[in-house]
């Protein structure tokens, strides 16, 4: 499952950018962006994901987590939550996600429950609870995604996707991880490509 991951504080530029050293196509731009998330201040029901794949593959709820982890400095706090995102039918792509999209490509845009939306809200306000008694505590925030559902002929080399993320729904989007290859996530080298469920109505 490719993620992404950022301490729960501001980071610095230099964080950001050897955090997602590892990360496929990560822009510079987007370094600075991650480096001034907040996701202890983020209004989690104005979090939104963004997934830009093949046409033949779909993503359905569940497909996308969030995650936040944190651990006290006193170790009067300890948790690990994630959260399921679930996909957003009504939303209407913004210019920046237009942006040289491929005749063979698709976005899925998805946001948090109500239910969980309220749930990151109770992990924000425990974790500045923590911090308020005992700063310096270690955290992060993540997004996974597993390889989804086919409606279509795959294609034969590679699968790529594009991860985006947006904190508030006056901000765009910015890109999280970019050309990340599903299918090296999911087979070994020399392995043939596995046999990707098939699409039901949930699917995007």
């Amino acid at each position: 499952m490719p993620s992404t991951r950022l301490p729960i504080r501001t980071i610095s530029v230099m964080l950001a950018a050897s955090t997602l050293s590892a990360c496929a196509g990560v822009p510079l731009t987007s370094m600075l962006k991650l480096s001034r998330l907040l996701p202890l201040e983020a209004d989690p029901a104005q979090i939104r994901v963004a997934v830009r794949a093949d046409r033949a593959i779909a993503l359905r709820t569940g497909d996308v987590t969030m995650g936040i982890t944190y651990e006290a400095a006193d170790n009067a706090l300890s948790l690990q939550e994630e959260f399921v995102v679930q996909v957003d039918r009504g939303a209407i792509l913004p210019p920046e996600l237009l942006r040289g999209l491929g005749e063979k490509e698709a976005v899925t845009i998805m946001a948090l429950s109500d239910s969980d939306a309220r749930r990151f809200s109770r992990t924000q306000a425990k974790i500045r609870g923590a911090e308020a008694n005992a700063e310096g505590g270690e955290g992060g925030f993540s997004l996974g995604v597993t390889y989804g559902c086919t409606n279509g002929p795959l294609p034969t080399e590679e699968l790529l996707i594009d991860i985006y993320l947006q904190t508030a729904l006056d901000d765009e989007f910015f890109v999280m991880n970019a050309d990340v290859d599903l299918y090296a996530t999911v087979m070994p080298d020399g392995q043939e490509i596995p046999r990707w469920p098939e699409c039901e109505d949930d699917a995007a």
